[in-house]
């Protein structure tokens, strides 16, 4: 367990290379002792650090390793956040076109609201708007920017209120999309 959090930790600090190497020994080292807790969120962990690495297509075959894991354990949270994820996947991808991206944010948004997981409901509305940001949908992406920053707000989440704000004055500017390069872990 604690290879799993260091390795996401490694991600998010921008050592996604170092985060996926920790990630990698975790799955396997719990994989060979038969240990299927937290699983999924290992799986996640992982498709998380190839996504910054620009590994896509691996991160997204993990992401949906992740959401058959949370599925099959019935765990819904890991769910949500693997459907999220899954979603942002897509977004790198420019798979958004066919909608599937968004109807993985979406699905996650449902699942989130649900389940009164209201951090990840936030990051869910800031996906969308990312997402709309750049299409002729910008009058929708600012209402989801809305409620993001609103949750955000209300939360206390200033690391994420401040994204907001950034894509906020993007949006305002009509530039499509907030920080291109930044991590978009969802944890």
């Amino acid at each position: 367990i604690v290879g799993m959090f260091l390795g996401s930790a490694s991600t998010q600090i921008g050592h996604p290379a170092r985060g996926a190497d920790i990630l990698r020994k975790a799955v396997d080292d719990a994989n060979a002792m038969g240990i299927q807790v937290q699983h999924t969120l290992r799986t996640l962990f992982l498709s998380q650090a190839m996504t910054e690495m620009g590994r896509l297509g691996e991160a997204e075959r993990l992401a949906e390793e992740a959401i058959e894991l949370a599925g099959q354990a019935e765990e819904s949270g890991p769910l949500a956040y693997a459907l999220l994820h899954k979603g942002i996947v897509g977004e790198r991808l420019k798979r958004t076109g066919n909608g599937a991206g968004e109807a993985s944010i979406r699905h996650a948004l449902d699942l989130a609201g649900s389940l009164k997981m209201r951090p990840l409901v936030g990051k869910c509305h800031y996906a969308l708007a990312r997402m709309l940001s750049g299409s002729a949908r910008a009058g929708e992406a600012m209402d989801e920017l809305e409620r993001a920053d609103r949750m955000f707000g209300e939360l206390a989440m200033s690391a994420w209120q401040e994204r907001a704000g950034r894509l906020r004055t993007n949006l305002d500017r009509g530039v499509a999309g907030a920080e291109p390069n930044a991590p978009i872990t969802v944890y």
